[in-house]
């Protein structure tokens, strides 16, 4: 009984640090120049990552100076979009991660949409990610 008990109050303990940190980072506001800076960066690797492949993923040394400068430490990019984040870990093996993804709908399209976004996890889980629309992009990469 002692050990449920013992377990119930690092659970919570847990959510308590995950709910306090996840409402300190999504009230954040960030600057109109760094969601620009984010998007041109972004612009940038999704441009090298069509005609280079995975290799410019994989390879640190191979990142755009401009993402380098905006201190992520993670990146994905598909056919219709890039993300870019900074990921930080907690206690217990809970993590959470804070960036920037450009977004289009169609491979032909130049319209490309800015997100912000917000993930976290823990241990043996694949996480959780939320998005909130921060402006649309017309210039392409």
């Amino acid at each position: 009984m002692r050990l449920v008990k013992l377990l119930l109050t690092i659970a919570l303990i847990a959510a308590v640090v995950v709910t306090a940190r996840l409402m300190r980072t999504s009230g954040r506001k960030r600057s109109p120049d760094q969601a620009q800076a984010f998007a041109a960066a972004l612009f940038e690797l999704h441009g090298q990552w069509t005609t280079n492949g995975n290799g410019v993923i994989f390879s640190r040394d191979r990142w755009p100076a401009s993402l380098k400068a905006l201190r992520v430490n993670g990146l994905e990019v598909s056919r219709f979009w890039a993300r870019a984040s900074r990921r930080e870990d907690g206690p217990w093996g809970i993590w959470w991660s804070r960036g920037y993804q450009v977004q289009r709908q169609h491979t032909n399209d130049n319209t490309w949409t800015l997100y912000r976004v917000y993930s976290f996890g823990g241990p043996g889980m694949k996480g959780f990610r939320w998005r909130s629309v921060l402006t649309a992009v017309t210039n392409a990469p």
